[in-house]
């Protein structure tokens, strides 16, 4: 199934689609529960979708792979999944701090700008670290770890498959914070989308 399907849209115009794939039964029942808008941290009442939508149709905000990866975050991803993410999202990481123009840290950047504390909080935890420089440091080198077979595993041994998940889970959030500013979202909403979002 491609990732995008463009078709017309308008006089003129054409619209990205973004197929989604529904594997499991979980999926499907997920899709079928009653949620309430009101709790969410994005709805009508705090944003004005209207503008946002127009942007999002306007402009390239987000890389059509995550919005895949987002469509499809409803089971515990399995081991290849979770290394393709972390190399995908440290690239996007990297994306976000060569696009907003800054020159050093492209792994420490985007936290600073677009996660809510926790995020930094729980990396720094789950790597055992305590800087925000010292992170960015470790990220690169589990990226490393994944996309060259050669590299000695140092985090892919000492981080089990649920931590790794959820340090794939809390770099989608600040990519995610990226986006939603790009959107015009203020910060606070961001960060109670990120809050609301956190890993369980």
């Amino acid at each position: 199934m491609p990732t995008t399907i463009t078709v017309p849209f308008g006089q003129g115009m054409t619209l990205d689609l973004y197929p989604s794939s529904i594997k499991d039964q979980r999926s499907i029942d997920l899709c079928k529960q009653r949620k309430p808008h009101h709790q969410m941290a994005l709805n009508a009442e705090t944003v004005s979708l209207e503008r946002m939508f127009e942007k999002w149709f306007n402009e390239d905000i987000i890389d059509p792979v995550v919005i895949s990866s987002i469509q499809n975050e409803t089971n515990i991803p399995d081991i290849n999944k979770t290394y393709g993410e972390i190399v995908l999202f440290a690239t996007q990481l990297e994306f976000i701090t060569e696009n907003d123009g800054e020159k050093g840290g492209k792994y420490v950047y985007p936290f600073k700008k677009y996660a809510a504390g926790f995020i930094i909080k729980e990396l720094l935890a789950l790597f055992g670290l305590s800087s925000l420089d010292d992170l960015g440091a470790e990220i690169s080198n589990l990226r490393a770890e994944v996309a060259h077979l050669k590299r000695k595993k140092v985090w892919l041994k000492r981080l089990e498959h649920r931590k790794l998940v959820h340090v794939t889970q809390y770099l989608h959030l600040t990519i995610l914070g990226h986006a939603l500013s790009k959107l015009g979202i203020s910060d606070d909403l961001i960060h109670q989308y990120q809050i609301k979002n956190r890993p369980r």
